[in-house]
């Protein structure tokens, strides 16, 4: 977390462009991941909780780069939304490491 908002505080990039494509993909996952709910199938677990890892980290590129912008004018929301970033990035980064210390 530190290190993606300090990138975006260094280099001044504006990553609110991939907002859309960060909900497109976070559908897709949503939807994959209900769908092995029924299956089990544990590599796609895996895949699943790489892909919400790479998407986490876009959200907190996302929403950093939207507080510095000042598109975010509540702040309570933003705190919300980066801390809900980073508890998913944790959590998915301890259900990958569960999974290859099988």
């Amino acid at each position: 977390f530190g290190s993606l908002s300090m990138y975006v505080l260094v280099t001044k990039k504006d990553f609110t462009m991939i907002g859309g494509f960060l909900f497109a993909a976070l559908l897709s996952v949503v939807v994959l991941m209900l769908l092995n709910l029924f299956m089990g199938i544990e590599l796609l677990s895996l895949a699943l909780s790489g892909a919400v890892v790479l998407i986490m980290a876009g959200c907190i590129l996302h929403d950093t780069s939207r507080i510095i912008e000042g598109e975010e004018d509540n702040y309570v929301i933003a705190t919300l939304g980066l801390y809900l970033s980073i508890l998913n990035l944790f959590v998915h980064i301890l259900n990958i490491l569960g999974i290859l210390n099988d």
